[in-house]
């Protein structure tokens, strides 16, 4: 799933990986990539996050919602984060955009 967990309101998105995390077959992963709060606060991650902030602010006009759920889900600490409090199996990660977007891996449900 990419850039889909941050536009969901916090039980629709528990909701969505959940069934996801069921559907992976054994020995199977699920990866998921989203936006992400970076490690660093340097000089490209603070225009990268600014720059994505803005984006995502921009929806206030068509989809309230989007952006309220985003605020949420980057103020609880963004992708790898959040993914931590739900799955006790993560199997990896990966940053890109000066760490401001995540990619993770994860096993079946245990």
């Amino acid at each position: 799933i990419s850039f889909a967990l941050h536009e969901m309101a916090p039980q629709v998105r528990a909701a969505v990986w959940n069934s996801m995390q069921r559907a992976v077959r054994p020995g199977g992963n699920l990866l998921a990539l989203d936006y992400a709060v970076p490690l660093r606060s340097g000089f490209f991650s603070r225009l990268a996050s600014r720059f994505i902030e803005q984006d995502e602010r921009g929806m206030l006009n068509f989809h309230p919602e989007h952006y309220l759920n985003f605020t949420e889900f980057m103020r609880g600490g963004g992708l790898l984060a959040w993914a931590q409090q739900q799955s006790n199996n993560l199997a990896g990660d990966d940053r890109f955009f000066a760490g401001t977007v995540a990619v993770i891996r994860a096993g079946p449900r245990k």
